[in-house]
């Protein structure tokens, strides 16, 4: 636990410090801020925005997966840097395990990633509850955030930084380019319960809009939908286990 740790802490003071995470944070915080601002004309051209549960379902699908599309770029490089620096015989001279290597790696990242992902909803939460004249409820800020924002952080995050190492950097960048891209429904069936695998789908995106509703949530889409992102993240990280050439032969 110890080198893993070590590893961890590595990753969030090398991205902290990382002066194109904080651009893209911001970007995307702009973005929302001036989308969702309770203004006079926004409060004209969305009716909802005096709802939170509707404020919380834009901050996720639109400047939330924007954010998350500029730190899939940002992770990228995490272990292909490494390689290309040096860095990893440093790491491979010591007393460090692969798995080690590859958690310390991703749950670093990941943890960076969530944090910034709490900043973001904190500051719109606090925007929304000083100048919002409808009434404001923190419900599902917190919703949005354990329920939906944690497992997507855990899909970029792992994905970002482990399938690179594995698959051509182009070809990960075209894939994941088409993934964030998407804006309908990708996958059916007749009775419409399983839709496309999206960050934040519509069925997801009801546990905020209509959280004092839960009836009108359709459990199986939810379930389908956490299971693609958890699976994929932990899918990522098996296939980098897998990938001999990025660590030494007695690994």
């Amino acid at each position: 636990m110890r080198n893993i740790a070590t590893i961890l802490k590595y990753e969030i003071s090398m991205q902290i410090k990382s002066v194109r995470l904080w651009v893209v944070f911001a970007f995307a915080l702009a973005v929302a801020l001036l989308d969702n601002f309770p203004s006079e004309a926004n409060l004209d051209r969305l009716d909802f925005l005096t709802d939170q549960g509707y404020v919380v379902s834009r901050i996720l699908a639109h400047a939330g997966v924007l954010m998350l599309f500029g730190f899939m770029f940002l992770l990228s490089d995490r272990i292909r840097g490494d390689r290309k620096k040096g860095i990893s015989e440093l790491f491979m001279a010591s007393p460090l395990s692969k798995k080690q290597y590859i958690w310390g790696k991703v749950l670093g990242n990941y943890v960076t990633v969530l944090f910034t992902m709490a900043i973001y909803f904190a500051i719109n939460a606090l925007v929304q509850l000083v100048h919002n004249p409808g009434p404001f409820s923190p419900v599902p800020y917190a919703v949005g955030f354990f329920a939906m924002a944690v497992p997507a952080c855990f899909f970029v995050s792992a994905c970002a930084v482990a399938l690179p190492a594995v698959i051509d950097i182009r070809m990960f960048y075209v894939l994941f380019s088409i993934y964030f891209l998407m804006n309908t429904d990708f996958i059916y069936t007749e009775n419409g319960m399983i839709r496309s695998l999206y960050l934040f789908q519509k069925d997801i995106l009801k546990l905020v809009y209509t959280y004092k509703q839960f009836e009108q949530i359709i459990p199986a889409g939810l379930l389908w939908n956490l299971a693609f992102l958890i699976c994929s993240g932990i899918g990522a990280i098996l296939l980098l286990k897998c990938r001999k050439s990025i660590w030494r032969e007695t690994a």
